[in-house]
């Protein structure tokens, strides 16, 4: 019965522990294989192809160990013996690597379950190894854990008398946060005078982002035009962009795998200056927080430059003019008879 007892705290423990770490942000697989002899329930083995799989978060790492000892919570461990049978472990086990020499990496038992290690892979490429990255394969050699070389499985427990050797690990890319770009329709703005305001945001994941939000306060001197001119959409999201108010934001907006939103509205400048705008940072429900968007614009008080005073040209009266005109004349005349009797 205590043995009973056992198990079933054993595998509530891997349930609770799993339950408490949520979706796997930055998921990894660790994978043990070889040639093992040993038992399964009341069937015995010899030199049968194991392969031994385990998966974790990178983000629960160094999970309460100590340097050297680097160690990963475990969402599940499943193995499969060819010809002879396959099965989830039930007991609670980690994995973790012992960075000093010769360097080992191991599945060990924890979270309520008693004894050590189950199975140990000897090689120095674990030296320098933290369980956060793609490793392998590598080919190493097997330390089985004595007296603890047994698990319970929902299979029947699983007794090895020899190990597996090699270890592989394949660390998926973690969810990346949305990016966001931003852009006004003009570069100078009189003032009172209108222009847009863009917003791209995009999503590089292979997955989709949920509750894509951000906000963009406008600078002093810089509101939303009346009326908004909202244009576009983003991912069913909200938008809001009250005319005459001073900031611009997003909530809810959900992205599809690689996909892109652009929406824009208008915005007026209210006095001159340059006015200088970030966004607040973009932030999605499965990667937290990103990066901001800035922009600038130029708004000048506008008008045309006033024509510096010039001095009037002095005018004549009729009268005055055809006298000037006569004068002309018979002075022409004068030098024309002078120039003729020479």
């Amino acid at each position: 019965m205590s043995g009973l007892r056992r198990r079933i705290a054993a595998a509530l423990s891997v349930f609770i522990w799993t339950a408490a770490s949520g979706a796997f942000a930055a998921p990894v697989t660790y994978t043990m294989s070889g040639t093992v002899s040993g038992t399964l329930g009341a069937t015995p083995f010899t030199n049968a192809a194991i392969t031994i799989t385990a998966t974790g978060d990178t983000t629960n790492i160094p999970n309460g160990c100590t340097a050297p000892v680097v160690c990963n919570s475990l969402s599940g461990v499943t193995f499969s013996i060819s010809g002879v049978g396959s099965g989830t472990v039930t007991d609670g086990l980690r994995i973790l690597v012992n960075q000093s020499s010769p360097g080992v990496v191991a599945l060990e038992r924890c979270c309520g379950t008693t004894g050590g290690d189950w199975v140990d892979i000897v090689d120095s490429a674990f030296m320098t190894y933290g369980l956060n990255t793609s490793i392998g394969p590598v080919t190493g050699t097997v330390l089985i854990g004595t007296p603890q070389g047994t698990v319970a499985t929902t299979a029947g427990v699983l007794a090895l008398t020899s190990g597996p050797v090699g270890f592989q690990a394949v660390a998926a890319a973690g969810i990346s946060p949305p990016t966001i770009a931003k852009q006004f329709g003009a570069t100078t703005l009189t003032v009172n005078g209108s222009t847009s305001l863009t917003f791209t945001l995009q999503n590089a994941n292979v997955s989709s982002l949920t509750g894509v939000s951000f906000s963009d306060p406008l600078p002093a001197g810089l509101v939303v035009a009346t009326p908004n001119g909202l244009a576009g959409s983003c991912g069913s999201g909200t938008v809001t962009a009250v005319a005459g108010s001073g900031s611009v934001s997003l909530s809810g907006a959900t992205l599809a795998a690689g996909a892109s939103c652009t929406f824009s509205v208008s915005v007026t400048g209210t006095s001159a200056g340059t006015k200088n705008n970030t966004t607040s940072a973009i932030t999605s429900v499965e990667a937290g927080s990103g990066g901001t968007a800035f922009a600038n614009l130029n708004v000048t008080s506008g008008g045309t430059p006033a024509l510096s005073p010039t001095t009037p040209i002095p005018t004549l009266q009729e009268w005055a003019l055809w006298l000037l005109a006569l004068l002309i004349l018979v002075a022409a005349s004068v030098t024309f008879r002078r120039r003729g009797s020479d």
